[in-house]
């Protein structure tokens, strides 16, 4: 309780100590029945006021247990069970509780037999020599958990030896486990949600068989491709639930072991992903699937693989426990891991699979996998706690993999003229993952279904639409030649688009910031006249802060048009370029009236300027002081997130609206073409038949 990392400590050292040749220990795994609902709450309370350390939870346990209470029954119609003995499930205090009420019984067990204990809350693990495991289990079975009002559940417990080809259990040992209905492992086991076996193979197969027979990852990719979700919560769920739900198995599990399962998660996590954004999986190409399993902030949709995930979680997991007893003998120099143990192979195994895909990590690792305990332990700092090893080597091979996609994007620009460069800058500029990450609890931070798959279709490069509704070559509304085969997103910066949606979108922009600068109680005028009078020009938006007076003019370009050209390929170029000619235009006028000038560029893509970026900051600031229940950085990201959704909102119905009428002119061109056609075909026939008269 109350310590870092516990569950995996429990899992590495029992997998250490189990496969330990020279020791040939056995586990018992006790399963106490009702554990959390049959402590005796008397008892309980007693043992945390014995407890001066807790001294601070007493007035809360108190309020909370010492008194019967009404639960209430879900769907009862009002009816209620009496709560008078137990901790109850649920309750932040019972996990706590439980452990202060089960601290007597752990230090009896250790007392009466030569056995080491492993207990995680309700979840006891008894290790040691058959023979002291055996006679730890009469103790508490017959005596030290009924004295606290607790029995065991025999038909439930565990017990797991794999030396049994090495050094046998006697019979008696046996017949006394059959007798007690207590199951037997020579192979593997599964400990709190993991899997310790004897061997590769056995690892193996334990996941093989408790990832099949759990249903709860399958039904959640089942229930994210429902249509009853909208699809930017489904891709939420993906990134933020679905992503993490291997963590826990990476890093307590070899990856040797573990490798076919990541594989086959990592293809299930991109399935589910395209089925919802109404992609055909099996013809994505490479550069599609690098974004998809992208960082936010490179640029992709945040579903990194667990398969390239797992060497750095496992030696993360085992820097953050090598304290515990079974490794803290490794942290010495004269003492690393032996060469020929399956830990020093596992070690071998993960730190070559690391520095071969990230030659950067070698600063990280020792060069000997044998002296990991002790190369973590020497660089442990305040500084570089190890428990963020993982978080490290997993930031390091994802700024590796992204720098190793743009060198080979600047390889292709003799052949694409660089258009794969700048969409890679574009989609990883700053603050172009915003829109990816809002959660649409308003309507401002709404994305429809057919607008969120189009924002995702840009950002992973892919065409508008395909298939039967391909795009012709040249652009039918700007009469462009080869206008949407050399760009499939022709429309955002198609002439004819400009005129309307272009301009429905630059004024949603202005009306979320305008409708928040309200909010926070900034003084905000549209489009203020009179401040300019030679010729009338004015900006979007005159804020009015205490002590500031800003002057703001949104422009939204589109850095991936091939007109921008190679000048694109650089962060942020077009956002730059626009934030110039704003400062340009108003610049006398920012004088003039003593303001601040803060041009508020966005890229289509979702980056933004400088100056953007500092409007928002002031922005924030004011809400802070203001609304008071709101910190600043949550004024900032709900203001950021709406401004990305309507720049993506914007982009979807231009696309939407210019290809509704590209196909309109299309069809009314080739009705035209097939009208005049007939004319000359019944022209033709009547010349014919007057020759042959």
């Amino acid at each position: 309780m109350g310590v870092s990392s516990g569950a995996e400590r429990v899992v590495h050292s029992l997998q250490r100590a189990l496969t330990d040749p020279a020791r040939c220990l056995s586990l018992l795994q006790v399963d106490i029945s009702n554990a959390f609902n049959a402590c005796d709450r008397a008892r309980v309370l007693r043992e945390l006021y014995r407890t001066p350390q807790l001294s601070s939870l007493y007035r809360l346990a108190d309020f909370a247990y010492s008194a019967p209470s009404e639960l209430l029954l879900e769907r009862g119609d009002g009816r209620a069970i009496r709560s008078q003995n137990g901790v109850r499930q649920g309750d932040p205090l019972s996990a706590l509780l439980f452990c202060v009420y089960m601290r007597d019984v752990l230090t009896q067990t250790a007392a009466r037999a030569d056995v080491q204990l492993y207990g995680f809350f309700d979840d006891l693990h008894v290790l040691g020599r058959p023979s002291e495991v055996l006679k730890a289990f009469d103790a508490l079975r017959a005596e030290l958990l009924p004295a606290v009002s607790l029995s065991c559940n025999t038909a439930k417990s565990h017990f797991a030896y794999f030396h049994d080809h090495a050094a046998p259990l006697l019979r008696g040992q046996r017949e006394a486990l059959a007798d007690c209905d207590v199951q037997l492992h020579d192979s593997w086991l599964p400990v709190l949600g993991a899997v310790v076996g004897k061997d590769d193979e056995a690892i193996r197969d334990g996941l093989a068989r408790t990832l099949g027979e759990q249903a709860g990852s399958a039904a959640f990719f089942r229930r994210v491709q429902s249509d009853a979700l909208r699809c930017n919560s489904a891709m939420l769920l993906l990134r933020q639930c679905g992503v993490p739900q291997l963590n826990y198995l990476l890093r307590c599990t070899p990856p040797p072991c573990i490798a076919q399962q990541a594989e086959a998660f990592d293809e299930q996590l991109l399935r589910a992903a395209a089925v919802r954004l109404g992609w055909c999986f099996d013809q994505l190409g490479a550069d599609a699937l690098y974004y998809m399993q992208a960082k936010l902030r490179h640029g992709g949709l945040g579903l990194t693989p667990a398969a390239r995930t797992s060497p750095a979680a496992y030696l993360g997991s085992l820097a953050a426990v090598g304290s515990s007893p079974e490794f803290a003998a490794h942290a010495a120099a004269d003492c690393p891991v032996q060469p020929q143990s399956q830990l020093a192979g596992w070690l071998e195994h993960s730190v070559r699979q690391l520095v071969e895909a990230t030659p950067s990590a070698a600063a990280l690792l020792p060069s000997d996998a044998t002296g990991f305990f002790h190369h973590v332990a020497s660089t442990r700092t305040s500084a570089r706690p190890s428990s963020s090893l993982q978080h490290q080597l997993s930031a390091q091979a994802a700024s590796h993999q992204h720098e190793a996609f743009l060198s080979r994007c600047h390889e292709m620009r003799k052949t694409d003229g660089g258009a794969a460069l700048a969409h890679a800058r574009a989609v990883s500029a700053p603050r172009a993952w915003a829109w990816k990450n809002v959660v649409p609890m308003t309507q401002d931070c709404d994305l429809a279904d057919q607008h969120y798959k189009l924002a995702a279709r840009m950002n992973v490069r892919l065409p508008p639409v395909d298939g039967e509704h391909a795009l012709p070559a040249d652009c039918p509304l700007c009469d462009r030649t080869n206008g949407l085969r050399n760009d499939a997103w022709h429309f955002l910066s198609c002439a004819r688009v400009k005129t309307r949606e272009v301009t429905a979108r630059h004024d949603e922009v202005v009306n979320v910031l305008y409708r928040f600068a309200l909010m926070m109680g900034i003084q905000a005028v549209r489009e203020p006249e009179g401040l300019q009078a030679s010729d009338g020009r004015c900006p979007d938006l005159q804020l009015l802060l205490p002590g500031r007076h800003i002057l703001t003019d949104v422009c939204i370009t589109h850095p991936l048009a091939p007109s921008r050209g190679r000048a694109s390929c650089a962060t942020l170029a077009a956002a730059r370029h626009y934030q110039t000619v704003k400062h340009r235009k108003y610049r006398e006028t920012a004088a003039q009236h003593g303001a601040e000038l803060l041009p508020f560029v966005v890229e289509t893509c979702g980056g933004m300027a400088s100056d953007a970026v500092q409007l928002l900051a002031a922005m924030g600031d004011m809400g802070e002081e203001r609304l008071a229940v709101w910190p600043r950085h949550v004024v900032i990201r709900q203001l950021m997130g709406s401004v990305a959704m309507a720049v993506q909102r914007g982009n979807a119905v231009a696309v939407l609206s210019a290809l509704s009428r590209a196909r309109f002119v299309t069809t009314a061109t080739a009705c035209a073409t097939e009208g005049v056609q007939a004319r000359l075909g019944a022209a033709q026939a009547g010349v014919v038949e007057e020759l042959e008269q």
